[in-house]
């Protein structure tokens, strides 16, 4: 199926990495030791609640005036008034 990896650990630097940081280094193996130590530890930890967010659901309402918009265009482009020829343009000047 696949090959068995072996990967050496070194805890010392995981400790100084985690203290560095606030926090606990634990090993994470068969040893039912360890796991009863962060069992407790986790255990042990003040709760607190976390902060909160709101959400905000907005209803859009740009489409009540796209319609009356896009038409008014559209009758723009379609109704340009009578077109005036170059005599008549000569006519009035």
């Amino acid at each position: 199926m696949g090959e068995e990896v072996v990967t050496k650990v070194d805890e010392t630097m995981l400790k100084k990495l985690a203290s560095s940081g606030g926090g606990q280094f634990f090993r994470s193996d068969d040893n039912s030791e360890y796991l009863v130590k962060l069992y407790d530890e986790i255990s042990s930890i003040e709760k607190s609640e976390f902060g909160t967010f709101k959400v905000v659901e907005y209803e859009e309402v740009f489409h009540w005036f796209l319609f009356p918009c896009d038409s008014s265009a559209v009758c723009r482009i379609f109704y340009q008034g009578p077109k005036k020829t170059e005599s008549e343009n000569d006519v009035k000047q």
